[in-house]
């Protein structure tokens, strides 16, 4: 290639990376490279990129390519570990590689990497167990977006207290932006942690459960069991209800006739103040 035809940096750059993402194969991304300028567009590897004592062109490239999705597929092991388990390690770099070929990264921050892997888990048809394993995803992507966010000063229970009574039914509570709020038809949140514990679970029996994922003051990321009315309160607030429509959504949860719904109500919101749930009210 001689110095009047050869390609800028970013030109190399993108061919490059076409080259070793294709999910056909070095060969395949070479072939079809996007946007490819004349210095580049046709050229055989060898004429970009020299061979080694050792390796040819390809194979030297083939590395990288190899490196890509090892590189992302380990990153999703690290983010899904209770997946990982339920699946095995066979399956998961499967499900890990075709994930990764639907939903490629687009960006240099690889914590996003996994943002749709609970959606894509239950819309593996032929996995027997994918509605409980993209809820148990779900559970695993909240903890590692509650640990990522960005912190904000929580409401303590004193200022609650100062909202006048007569304003409290049509306040509307602001949630921290660590919050998240996680429903399943399985008891996902015993199966994580037993997978934690290493205790060996087996895949568990359908049994609704619902939790809140939330981060205290020392960045560790905690999960809380809550009964049906309690989360259907807490997630109307967090979707922006007011207080007297959280109370009435509360109100039609399963099992919500058999609770002294004012004691629970006034319980409930001391426990979430305590735990730094809401950073603001609007009156």
């Amino acid at each position: 290639m001689s110095n009047a035809k050869a390609p800028k940096l970013s030109d190399l750059q993108r061919w490059m990376m076409d080259a070793i993402t294709h999910p056909d194969g070095i060969r395949a991304g070479i072939d079809s490279s996007r946007n490819s300028p004349p210095a580049i567009k046709g050229q055989k590897a060898h004429a970009i990129v020299r061979r080694s004592k050792n390796l040819t062109s390809l194979e030297r490239i083939n590395i990288y390519h190899e490196m890509y999705y090892l590189r992302l597929i380990d990153i999703l092991r690290g983010d899904f570990p209770a997946v990982l388990y339920a699946l095995g390690d066979d399956v998961f770099t499967e499900m890990a590689r075709e994930y990764i070929i639907a939903h490629p990264s687009h960006h240099y921050d690889l914590n996003g990497l996994g943002a749709k892997f609970p959606g894509f888990m239950r819309g593996v048809k032929r996995l027997k167990h994918r509605i409980f394993l993209g809820d148990l995803a779900k559970l695993e992507r909240a903890i590692e977006e509650v640990f990522d966010e960005q912190p904000a000063k929580a409401l303590t229970v004193d200022e609650l207290l100062r909202v006048p009574q007569d304003q409290w039914v049509n306040a509307r509570l602001q949630p921290v932006p660590a919050l998240r709020l996680v429903a399943s038809r399985f008891p996902i949140n015993d199966f994580l942690e037993a997978v934690r514990g290493e205790k060996d679970p087996l895949l568990p029996a359908a049994k609704a459960s619902h939790l809140v994922v939330y981060r205290k003051k020392n960045l560790r990321v905690w999960r809380l069991d809550l009964d049906a009315p309690q989360f259907a309160m807490l997630n109307a607030l967090v979707r922006g209800k007011t207080v007297g429509q959280a109370v009435e959504l509360c109100m039609e949860a399963p099992d919500a006739q058999s609770i002294d719904l004012a004691a629970s109500v006034k319980r409930w919101f001391d426990e979430w103040a305590a735990f730094g749930f809401f950073s603001a009210v609007k009156l």
